[in-house]
């Protein structure tokens, strides 16, 4: 195994057992009505990046592209407070 194979299945435990709970939390305060997807991820050169969501994968991405369509044209502020960097 590599030492990406080693780190992306570092971060999809992470991401499993985030999800989990995450899972858990959004569907009973929302009485199912929300979703979640959540990305966890290394910092720096080569990190890896897992993925999980309680959506279908083409649901995750036609929210991505909005969400990113969003923020480009500056729909969206930063919340506040300092954001964490590597």
């Amino acid at each position: 195994m590599t030492d990406m194979d080693k780190k992306h299945a570092a971060t999809t435990k992470v991401a499993r057992e985030i999800a989990e709970l995450l899972g858990d939390v959004v569907h009973t305060q929302s009485d199912g009505k929300f979703g979640y997807a959540l990305f966890i991820f290394d910092f720096g050169e080569n990190g890896s990046c897992s993925y999980m969501s309680s959506a279908d994968r083409a649901g995750v991405l036609g929210m991505i592209k909005e969400w990113v369509a969003r923020q480009e044209a500056g729909l969206y502020t930063d919340p506040p407070g300092e954001p964490r960097t590597a």
